[in-house]
């Protein structure tokens, strides 16, 4: 096959070029064009999200592994899906861009809950016992039998009384000295925001449990909801040097008892 070439002037010189070099050239050129065709816009958005981690544990206290958790936020590279994790064999999680004030739904076999944050950072969810399903609530599986003894039906005698005693259950949550309205009080009066929850703009909302022992003391403290940056901890200092409480009361004794208190740290423009 005779090679075509073809031959131009430049500067009263002679320049050959062969068609294996204008083949390799349209090639360049019709992949620079595709790309350029493939090039897509890209979009700048603004999300007032977090990164929300915590912990889950079943209703036995152990923590609950490859449980599924949804997110109220869509996610940010397929904005048509919401963000969806799963806890580690720890029980641990992490949601990644998070809504700030966030719904999300937790998802154990065929059991969903639901749970509202509210600017937390991290948060601790104990699941509830699992919901046992009866397969036969209509008509269970019957099984027959020739009874073989006689049916014997037992009798009781009942002894009537003119005054009979009625008990009563009574019972008495804890309660801080003057009710909740005066330890709202002193929590605000004892508390100041952290300075470096200031200087990094945190916000949210912190949950702590505590337990209010017989004699009235507060221990055993837990941080439910979390936003970290020291807030956590000045609430649970302000509790750890709370007056004593007025212990609960139940069946005419003395018992312990579990609260939470929830605090809010809120940062404004003016």
């Amino acid at each position: 096959m005779e090679k075509v070439t073809y031959l131009w002037k430049s500067k009263g010189s002679m320049h050959l070029i062969s068609m294996k070099t204008i083949g390799t050239l349209l090639i360049i050129l019709i992949a620079f064009t595709s790309a350029l065709a493939q090039k897509t816009d890209t979009l700048t958005i603004r999300k007032d999200t977090i990164n929300l981690s915590g912990i889950i544990y079943d209703a036995t206290g152990k923590p609950a592994q490859r449980v599924m958790l949804i997110s109220k936020q869509k996610d940010i590279k397929h904005d048509q899906y919401n963000i969806i994790t799963h806890t580690d064999t720890n029980g641990h999680f992490k949601i990644e861009g998070a809504k700030f004030n966030d719904t999300i739904t937790v998802q154990r076999a065929f059991d969903k809950y639901t749970y509202l944050n509210n600017g937390s950072r991290f948060i601790t969810i104990h699941l509830p016992l699992q919901t046992i399903t009866n397969i036969t609530p209509l008509q269970p599986v019957e099984v027959y039998a020739l009874r073989i003894h006689p049916k014997i039906t037992p009798t009781f005698k009942v002894t009537k009384e003119d005054n009979p005693e009625i008990f009563a259950a009574i019972e008495i949550r804890p309660e801080f000295p003057g009710g909740i309205e005066k330890f709202k009080a002193y929590i605000k009066t004892h508390l100041s925001y952290p300075e470096k929850a200031v200087q990094n703009n945190i916000e949210g909302t912190v949950q702590i449990a505590f337990t209010v022992e017989r004699d009235g003391t507060l221990t055993a403290f837990e941080v439910l909801n979390g936003i970290g940056y020291g807030c956590d901890d000045v609430i649970i200092n302000i509790l750890k040097q709370s007056p004593h409480w007025k212990p609960g009361i139940a069946y005419g004794r003395v018992i312990t008892c579990q609260q939470t208190v929830s605090v809010k740290f809120a940062l404004t423009d003016k």
